[in-house]
């Protein structure tokens, strides 16, 4: 699932933590689909599971601690209480960043992270995963002197670490270390965030890592399930709901990169938490240093989230390599006051928090089902939250273990909820998520978030008062209010054929997954007049740039001689490569002549005869390549700016700085145009190959230099699915001489 909105007022896990290994079954058996349903007791009072299990006799209360004479020994406890809340000295620098520093001398360790306004909800709609790849290029980046192989292997050598995550709302940067390298790691910190390298390498390594995850996201059964809630939940238009395409990281280029890091990364309305081994007033002095200097824009106003859509149902993903089930449900609720979140908060833990839950009694009396089920409440601190159920089941009870959550939800709605139930679920949320929110990382990162938010910073302790006072009647309304079985989606990850009965008998609507990975949209042209018209202006605007259309159309003929680098799959080869084109009225041609190592190729094409030849080995054009060279000359750049003058093209905008140009023969590319300049940054288009998924080139034009009146690039670099493949620098242009029809012609 995607980052959930900044979820750190309750610090219990995240909204849609991910499974952790539930215990196996030791035998997969098949159940006839129509045996008779497991009828489903309501289980005892917890009165009476009392006298039998020692460990539900515990009686803790929030208001008296422990009181049972038996188990306390004559031991007197205080009252339960929340954690005191730490000594954060708070101030901000002239630049506007705010800073929050906690001293904490128990480890030789320093950590902290800067909270910068804007994430993945600011990515334009066509580059999506925009903010979760710049942060992390700016994270795993070079500075000044320092290249960015060279800064990963001094955080390795000093036992330091710098990352970075995309938020919703906010983009964030950690860092984490040893004291005695603490002036050595802020000050890498500090350039990273105000004057990164955004070395090109880097972006092009993670791009093509994230293109190379894709196939595989749906793998892991616990990501699949809550990745498929999100969506049910949020609705695929949502940050929280939307995943990452290959259109989507065609679209994003190191361009995107520097842009957003232009934009987002500002001191003003940015959050700065520091924790660790430290004396306050040094390093009160020492981040003055360091971030006193930095300036920036103003910060972006909050991106607008789009609201969730949800979708009621039993979500089924076919999954028939697994040995369990993997289920994931829940629903939002709104929660806007401390007191409505303390109460949702016990709520769901009473509901399924720890072994003494009620999901984990009713696990314990059908011990054949091996279920591992866990319940949540989580709030964004926008006034939503969700109720979360997660599990695994062996698969020969997915649809009995289903039900049996349904009626435990149905009970806690409908029957009173014993306080001393409540008192535990108190004991066990303060003893473990209030515990861990109050580690001084945890705590920092909270108020931070509140603040991006623009939130009270102090809420997480209201919270925790807020919990103390929870009530059994405020956990009957609560359930009562905010709870719905109705309204929950419910994500079933496993095998049909193995489950007890058809999950259809839980009469909800079953809506298949489809788990199959989109491929590359087509190029298809759009029709509206809006994007027509907005794509003509684009177009015309890198006409200007390349030249002006006078200059452009008197084109007939170019040469480019480039030399640069070739990377395989196993090695690294030089090359010299030579391309010419001509046209003269209807004729047009088009050669390409490389030399790389001790071997030779051309490829020549004129419209009706094309061949290739290797060394003195010359064989016609495969119907694969001729479609390669037939899109070479459709994206013959000088031609290209004059489309939208051409009958038998279509140009159209796809939005923010996309222009797209469609023409026969299936052939189509996208074009990446600087809004400054308005010159092109980069090309994208797709190579058909037979029988095989077609590959998505993409060509990075920089060092734009003047042949014969126009514009050239000097520098291009090309990668196919992600991957670098060629970099060449052009080492002689011309345009409208030294081109000879007859002389490309030849044959070795």
């Amino acid at each position: 699932m995607s980052r959930s909105l900044l979820c750190w007022l309750l610090a219990a896990g995240g909204m849609l933590a991910q499974l952790g290994p539930g215990p196996g079954m030791r035998r997969r058996g098949r159940y006839p689909v129509n045996r008779p349903p497991v009828e489903i007791k309501a289980p005892e009072p917890p009165e009476a599971a009392a006298a039998k299990s020692p460990a539900a006799r515990k009686p803790v209360s929030a208001a008296k601690g422990l009181a049972d004479p038996d188990l306390n020994l004559g031991l007197q406890f205080p009252p339960l209480q929340a954690p005191p809340a730490p000594a954060v000295e708070s101030f901000a620098l002239a630049n506007g960043l705010r800073v929050r520093l906690l001293a904490d001398r128990e480890l030789p360790l320093v950590s902290g992270a800067l909270l910068l306004r804007g994430g993945s909800a600011s990515d334009p709609s066509e580059k999506f995963g925009l903010a979760e790849i710049a942060c992390r290029v700016v994270a795993g980046g070079g500075v000044a002197g320092m290249t960015p192989e060279q800064v990963a292997r001094r955080l390795e050598e000093i036992g330091a670490t710098i990352d970075s995550d995309a938020q919703p709302l906010a983009t964030v940067l950690r860092f984490s270390g040893l004291t005695d390298h603490r002036t050595e790691l802020l000050r890498l910190f500090a350039e990273l965030v105000q004057r990164p390298s955004l070395d090109n390498d880097t972006f092009e390594s993670l791009h093509g890592r994230i293109r190379t995850q894709i196939p595989a996201r749906n793998l892991d059964p616990a990501r699949l399930a809550s990745s498929e809630l999100a969506r049910a939940l949020y609705g695929p238009a949502h940050p929280l709901g939307r995943r990452v395409g290959y259109d989507d990281l065609d679209n994003i280029g190191p361009e995107d990169v520097a842009a957003f890091h232009k934009r987002h990364f500002t001191p003003a309305g940015a959050v700065l938490s520091v924790q660790g081994d430290f004396d306050l007033a040094a390093m009160r002095e020492e981040l003055g240093k360091l971030f006193g200097s930095w300036t920036g824009p103003p910060p972006p106003p909050p991106a607008p989230v789009p609201a969730p859509v949800s979708r009621a149902g039993i979500y089924y993903a076919e999954r028939r390599d697994l040995s369990r089930a993997v289920l994931a449900m829940g629903h939002l609720a709104a929660a806007d006051s401390e007191e409505q979140i303390a109460a949702a908060v016990i709520l769901m833990e009473a509901l399924g928090g720890g072994e003494n839950s009620r999901l984990m009694q009713t696990a314990a009396r059908r011990r054949s089902w091996t279920l591992d089920v866990r319940s949540s409440w989580s709030a964004d601190g926008s006034g939503q939250g969700l109720f979360l159920i997660q599990g695994t089941v062996a698969q020969a009870y997915v649809t009995d273990a289903i039900q049996a959550i349904l009626a435990e939800l149905d009970r806690i709605r409908t029957e009173p909820v014993p306080q001393r139930e409540v008192d535990q679920a108190i004991l066990r949320w303060m003893t473990g998520s209030a515990l861990r929110a109050s580690r001084p990382a945890t705590l920092l990162g909270t108020m931070s978030g509140s603040e991006i938010l623009g939130l009270p910073p102090e809420r997480l302790f209201a919270i925790q008062k807020a919990v103390l006072a929870v009530t059994a009647a405020d956990v009957r309304r609560a359930a009562a209010e905010r709870l719905d079985p109705a309204r929950l989606a419910i994500v079933v990850a496993g095998s049909q054929t193995l489950f007890d009965r058809p999950l259809e008998e839980l009469r909800r609507e079953v809506i298949p997954v489809d788990l199959n990975i989109p491929p590359p949209k087509p190029f298809q042209p759009r029709t509206d007049p809006a994007s027509i018209e907005q794509g003509k202006a684009w177009l015309s605007k890198m006409r200007d740039a390349l030249g002006g259309a006078d200059a452009l159309g008197k084109v007939r003929a170019y040469s480019m001689r480039s030399e640069g680098t070739v990377y395989g799959p196993d090695k690294t080869m030089t090359a010299v490569k030579t391309d010419r084109w001509f046209t003269e009225g209807d004729r047009e041609a088009i050669r390409q002549d490389v030399e790389m190592g001790s071997g030779t190729q051309a490829v020549f094409y004129n419209g009706e005869i094309g061949w290739i030849a290797l060394g003195r080995r010359i064989r016609p054009l495969p119907p694969s390549l001729l479609q390669q060279v037939r899109g070479e000359l459709f994206r013959v750049p000088f031609r290209l700016a004059l489309s939208d003058r051409m009958p038998d093209r279509e140009v159209c905008h796809l939005g923010a700085n996309i222009v797209q140009v469609t023409g026969p023969n299936g052939n189509g590319v996208k074009i990446y145009i600087d809004p400054e300049t308005g010159l092109p940054q980069r090309v994208s288009y797709r190579i058909e190959q037979t029988n095989r998924a077609p590959v998505s080139v993409e060509e990075i034009l920089s060092e734009w230099r003047k042949a014969g009146g126009v514009m050239v690039p000097g520098r291009v670099r090309v990668k196919q699915n992600g991957r670098r493949t060629e970099e060449f620098k052009v080492v002689e242009a011309k345009v409208n001489e030294g081109v000879d029809l007859a002389e490309m012609e030849k044959k070795p």
